[in-house]
């Protein structure tokens, strides 16, 4: 990862943002692509995927900060579409873990230290908040797919 950020680096000494550059490497005969993608002045996110496309997304990240007088402001940024794949869908992913740890809260119940258990009771509680969702969704007569895009 640090020769990812080298390579950015070098590659872009001035104003990196918006900027990436993308690894490419073949292990156990599974082809992975390793990507180091600066989205600020100071900020490189590492992404490590086996599927997905490096290639420029049609939308552009929208970066927000403050100036020296704390004004917010905002500069569109290129993104390739592995990573504007997550910026879209993190949120959505933090509302799952929320429902399933603070609603839910299996953890809380079965208090254990066994991994093997854990894992399950991660499993089980991601089926139980997806379950609940969909028939929540289909009762109303919505469509299953509405069901990620509405809060608990």
């Amino acid at each position: 990862m640090q020769a990812l950020h080298e390579i950015l680096v070098a590659r872009y000494p001035v104003r990196p943002a918006g900027r990436w550059v993308v690894m490419k490497a073949t292990i156990g005969g599974v082809e992975l692509y390793v990507m180091a993608y600066a989205w600020s002045h100071r900020g490189v996110k590492f992404f490590v995927s086996s599927c997905g496309t490096t290639v420029q997304h049609e939308k552009n990240y929208i970066s927000k900060f403050e100036d020296e007088f704390g004004n917010i402001q905002q500069k569109e940024l290129p993104c390739p579409t592995i990573a504007h794949f997550l910026y879209e869908f993190a949120p959505l992913i933090d509302e799952h873990n929320k429902a399933r740890q603070n609603i839910l809260a299996l953890e809380r119940c079965w208090l254990t230290k066994d991994p093997w258990v854990q894992l399950m009771t991660t499993f089980l509680g991601m089926a139980v908040v997806d379950l609940k969702r969909l028939y929540r969704n289909l009762r109303n007569g919505e469509s299953a797919r509405a069901m990620y895009l509405e809060d608990d």
